[in-house]
């Protein structure tokens, strides 16, 4: 077995983390968040740029989706402790089920964009290892149609509609 030191193995540090967030992931719970009204449709991707101290802005490229709308969705988030981008793909860090979806007839099928995860795991992780840090955060996760964003934050995140810059 690999030990770092006599505290810190990452073979039991895995080993307990997947055991409590199998036990924990049936509270977790991903709920719609809307900061602002408008949203819609899905977003077709982001882009995202980190600027110190813990400051973490994204732009929703709704624009680029066909028949939905003309603008774009930038996002402030403060206080970040953490972001993961994902490509394509769910599954690193775990997003509970069942999945919001976008209202509107057109894009039944999609899930919503904005997410908001009760009990994360993830934040549940950052909090064991940190405590300070995560205290009043929140994890926020970003979905588009090629790719999805997790946060770690404050609650207080500016939104605003923005025009494309087509």
């Amino acid at each position: 077995m690999l030990l770092f030191n006599r505290y810190y193995s990452p073979i039991r540090t895995l080993r307990v983390g997947l055991t409590q967030a199998l036990g924990v992931m049936s509270m977790c719970a991903s709920t719609r968040w809307e900061p602002i009204s408008g949203i819609v449709s899905p977003a077709a991707d982001l882009s995202f740029c980190y600027s110190p101290p813990e400051n973490l802005r994204v732009k929703m490229h709704f624009s680029n989706v066909v028949g939905a709308s003309e603008n774009d969705l930038s996002l402030t988030f403060s206080g970040v402790i953490a972001a993961q981008w994902e490509s394509e793909s769910f599954g690193l860090i775990p997003i509970p089920e069942p999945l919001p979806t976008c209202s509107s007839a057109k894009w039944s099928t999609w899930t919503f964009p904005l997410l908001h995860i009760e009990n994360s795991i993830w934040w549940a992780a950052h909090d064991a290892r940190n405590p300070v840090g995560a205290e009043g955060k929140e994890h926020f996760v970003l979905v588009t149609m090629n790719e999805l964003l997790h946060v770690l934050a404050e609650p207080n995140v500016s939104a605003t509609w923005i025009p494309s810059e087509k």
